[in-house]
């Protein structure tokens, strides 16, 4: 399915932003683009900051995230990696100031360990 149009608002907003940031932290990604091959509820930006996989889904104000997105978010953290939420540029610099904390790796990589890892 397209990508609802306020949605796509919000990810041209942030992928702007990610083109113009100089980024002190190594950072490479790519927008999926959903189509009939791709695996349902994968997120819409796929990010690597610092070598750690980090996804974005964007949703509008009031978007929830459907069952397919749960599940592979669980997937994705339960793998080490993480998933933000994404409703403005804000959240989306928020979650910088967030991944670029180690204590953030840290606690995601014990609660993976520990079997912890809220689902």
């Amino acid at each position: 399915l397209p990508m609802p149009a306020p949605e796509r608002k919000i990810r041209n907003k942030v992928m702007a932003w990610l083109k113009a940031q100089k980024a002190t932290t190594p950072i490479w990604w790519f927008a999926v683009i959903g189509g009939g091959v791709q695996t349902p509820g994968v997120p819409d930006l796929c990010l690597v900051v610092d070598g750690r996989s980090v996804w974005f889904e964007f949703k509008s104000l009031t978007g929830q995230l459907t069952d397919k997105q749960r599940h592979v978010k669980t997937q994705i953290e339960s793998a080490g990696g993480a998933v933000f939420i994404i409703r403005s540029v804000d959240d989306a610099v928020r979650a910088f100031e967030v991944i670029e904390q180690g204590e953030f790796w840290e606690a995601r990589e014990k609660e993976i360990s520990n079997g912890t890892l809220a689902k």
